[in-house]
């Protein structure tokens, strides 16, 4: 308005002002575990407004940020700015991401032997590490296992977490344990007599087992032991071993074994030999392993006055090995044939003497017939008709049933006739065959 009172009118539209912020806000998905962390990649999405100007989409940076690398203290932000200029920013701090397993590894003590197997309880141990979110101790078990029981193919496994929630395991399989020895015994044979010896070789063998791992016959020792050799208190020892290397042994002690016989020793009277005056007998019986061997015959120190005489001493050790000995001979004048020596005792067989030729001097019977050979026919006497005594006699003799039978009032040796010849001379009263 001028002094003179005009009046003009200017106008200026379109004045807009704004001069309050936009609105951003961010959110996070997933959201991190209790630990803070996640294990996979995290999208931060913006949700931005302005209520007067409204939004600048071409100026602002508000699309969803996705976080996909491993690391600790990440963040991603967004921003929006209004048509009026005015921005805002919004922020989501403290990212962990963590998509990589801890490491667990396991170790057995001890190790198994070259056949896979234990005999003692078995630790299996767990060593764990994570480089980036660190071992969660609360929910992982890598705790040392004990494996006690006896088996085969058991396993122990531990397990580890990260605080990213990561999980890796660790397993030890084909642990085999036998703590158990295995099963041996022994036989032997023959068994001992009634005084503990033998007088053969004795054997003995062994039986072996194992219920789990199996027995190891490669590191084994359970053979057939021969025990050969002569000796008292001997003793002889079988091994098993199984496959865990558990061992068991068994023993057979008190192996008693004598082959030889006594020695009988005779010092006096001579054997085949004539004398003119009393005779005392004077002997002696050895045993090596036996100081008291069973001794039948006339003791020693027996005297023998005139007359002809046949003496048998037989001894017997402990493990039954028996000595026969024979004497002959005559005091006063008698005439006696000596007994072949070194004959074993089961080659005579005991023979009758008529009573009538017991008075028959100096001549005297050998009751022992030699039937070792064809060669030793010369001792062999059988007179002729035989009467019923005679048949009571020929009874007592010591043959093996069957051996022998009467046929025509004479005696027949079965299967020995070149050895036991019968003479049919009725009236000869004595034959002597040298």
């Amino acid at each position: 308005v001028d002094l003179a009172g005009n009046i003009a009118v200017a106008v200026v539209n379109n004045i807009n002002i704004d001069k309050t912020a936009p609105v951003i806000t961010a959110s996070r998905n997933p959201d991190p575990n209790a630990n803070g962390w996640n294990n996979t990649d995290v999208t931060v999405a913006y949700m931005v407004s302005d209520a007067l100007s409204g939004v600048d989409t071409v100026n602002s940076d508000s699309g969803d940020d996705v976080v996909s690398t491993e690391g600790y203290g990440q963040s991603a932000s967004g921003m929006v700015m209004d048509k009026a200029g005015n921005t805002a920013t919004a922020t989501i701090n403290k990212i962990n991401i963590d998509k990589t397993a801890p490491i667990i590894t396991a170790g057995r003590d001890p190790l198994p032997n070259a056949n896979g197997w234990n005999n003692t309880n078995v630790t299996v141990s767990y060593l764990v590490s994570d480089a980036l979110s660190g071992v969660d101790n609360d929910v992982s078990d890598y705790a040392a296992d004990v494996i006690a029981a006896e088996g085969a193919g058991q396993s122990a496994s531990g397990t580890v977490v990260d605080l990213a929630g990561n999980i890796a395991v660790a397993v030890v399989n084909n642990i085999n344990i036998d703590k158990t020895p295995p099963v041996i015994t022994a036989s032997r044979d023959p068994a001992s007599n009634v005084n503990g010896w033998n007088n053969t070789d004795v054997s003995v063998a062994y039986m072996v087992s194992d219920a789990l791992s199996g027995v190891d016959a490669a590191n084994s020792d359970f053979g057939t032991d021969v025990v050969a050799t002569e000796g008292a208190g001997q003793s002889t020892s079988g091994m098993v071993t199984d496959l865990a290397g558990n061992t068991a042994t068994v023993t057979v002690d008190n192996i008693n074994v004598d082959k030889t016989p006594p020695v009988i020793t005779v010092t006096a009277p001579e054997d085949g030999k004539t004398y003119d005056s009393t005779q005392t007998l004077d002997y002696d019986v050895s045993d090596f392993f036996d100081p008291k061997p069973v001794t039948e015959g006339p003791l020693s120190g027996t005297t023998y006055p005139d007359g002809t005489y046949e003496i048998t001493i037989r001894s017997t050790d402990q493990a039954g090995n028996s000595t026969l000995k024979v004497l002959r001979f005559s005091i006063g004048g008698s005439t006696v044939e000596s007994l072949d020596e070194g004959i074993p005792f089961d080659s005579y067989l005991p023979r009758y003497i008529p009573p009538y030729l017991e008075q028959i001097q100096p001549f005297r019977i050998n009751p022992y017939i030699n039937i070792s050979g064809v060669g030793n026919q010369g001792l062999v006497y059988f007179y002729h008709p035989l009467t019923v005594s005679d048949y009571s006699a020929f009874d007592s003799f010591i043959l093996e049933e069957g051996a022998y039978e009467f046929i025509d009032n004479s005696i027949n040796l079965k299967g020995h006739d070149n050895l036991l010849p019968i003479l049919e001379n009725a009236k000869k009263k004595k034959k002597q065959i040298s």
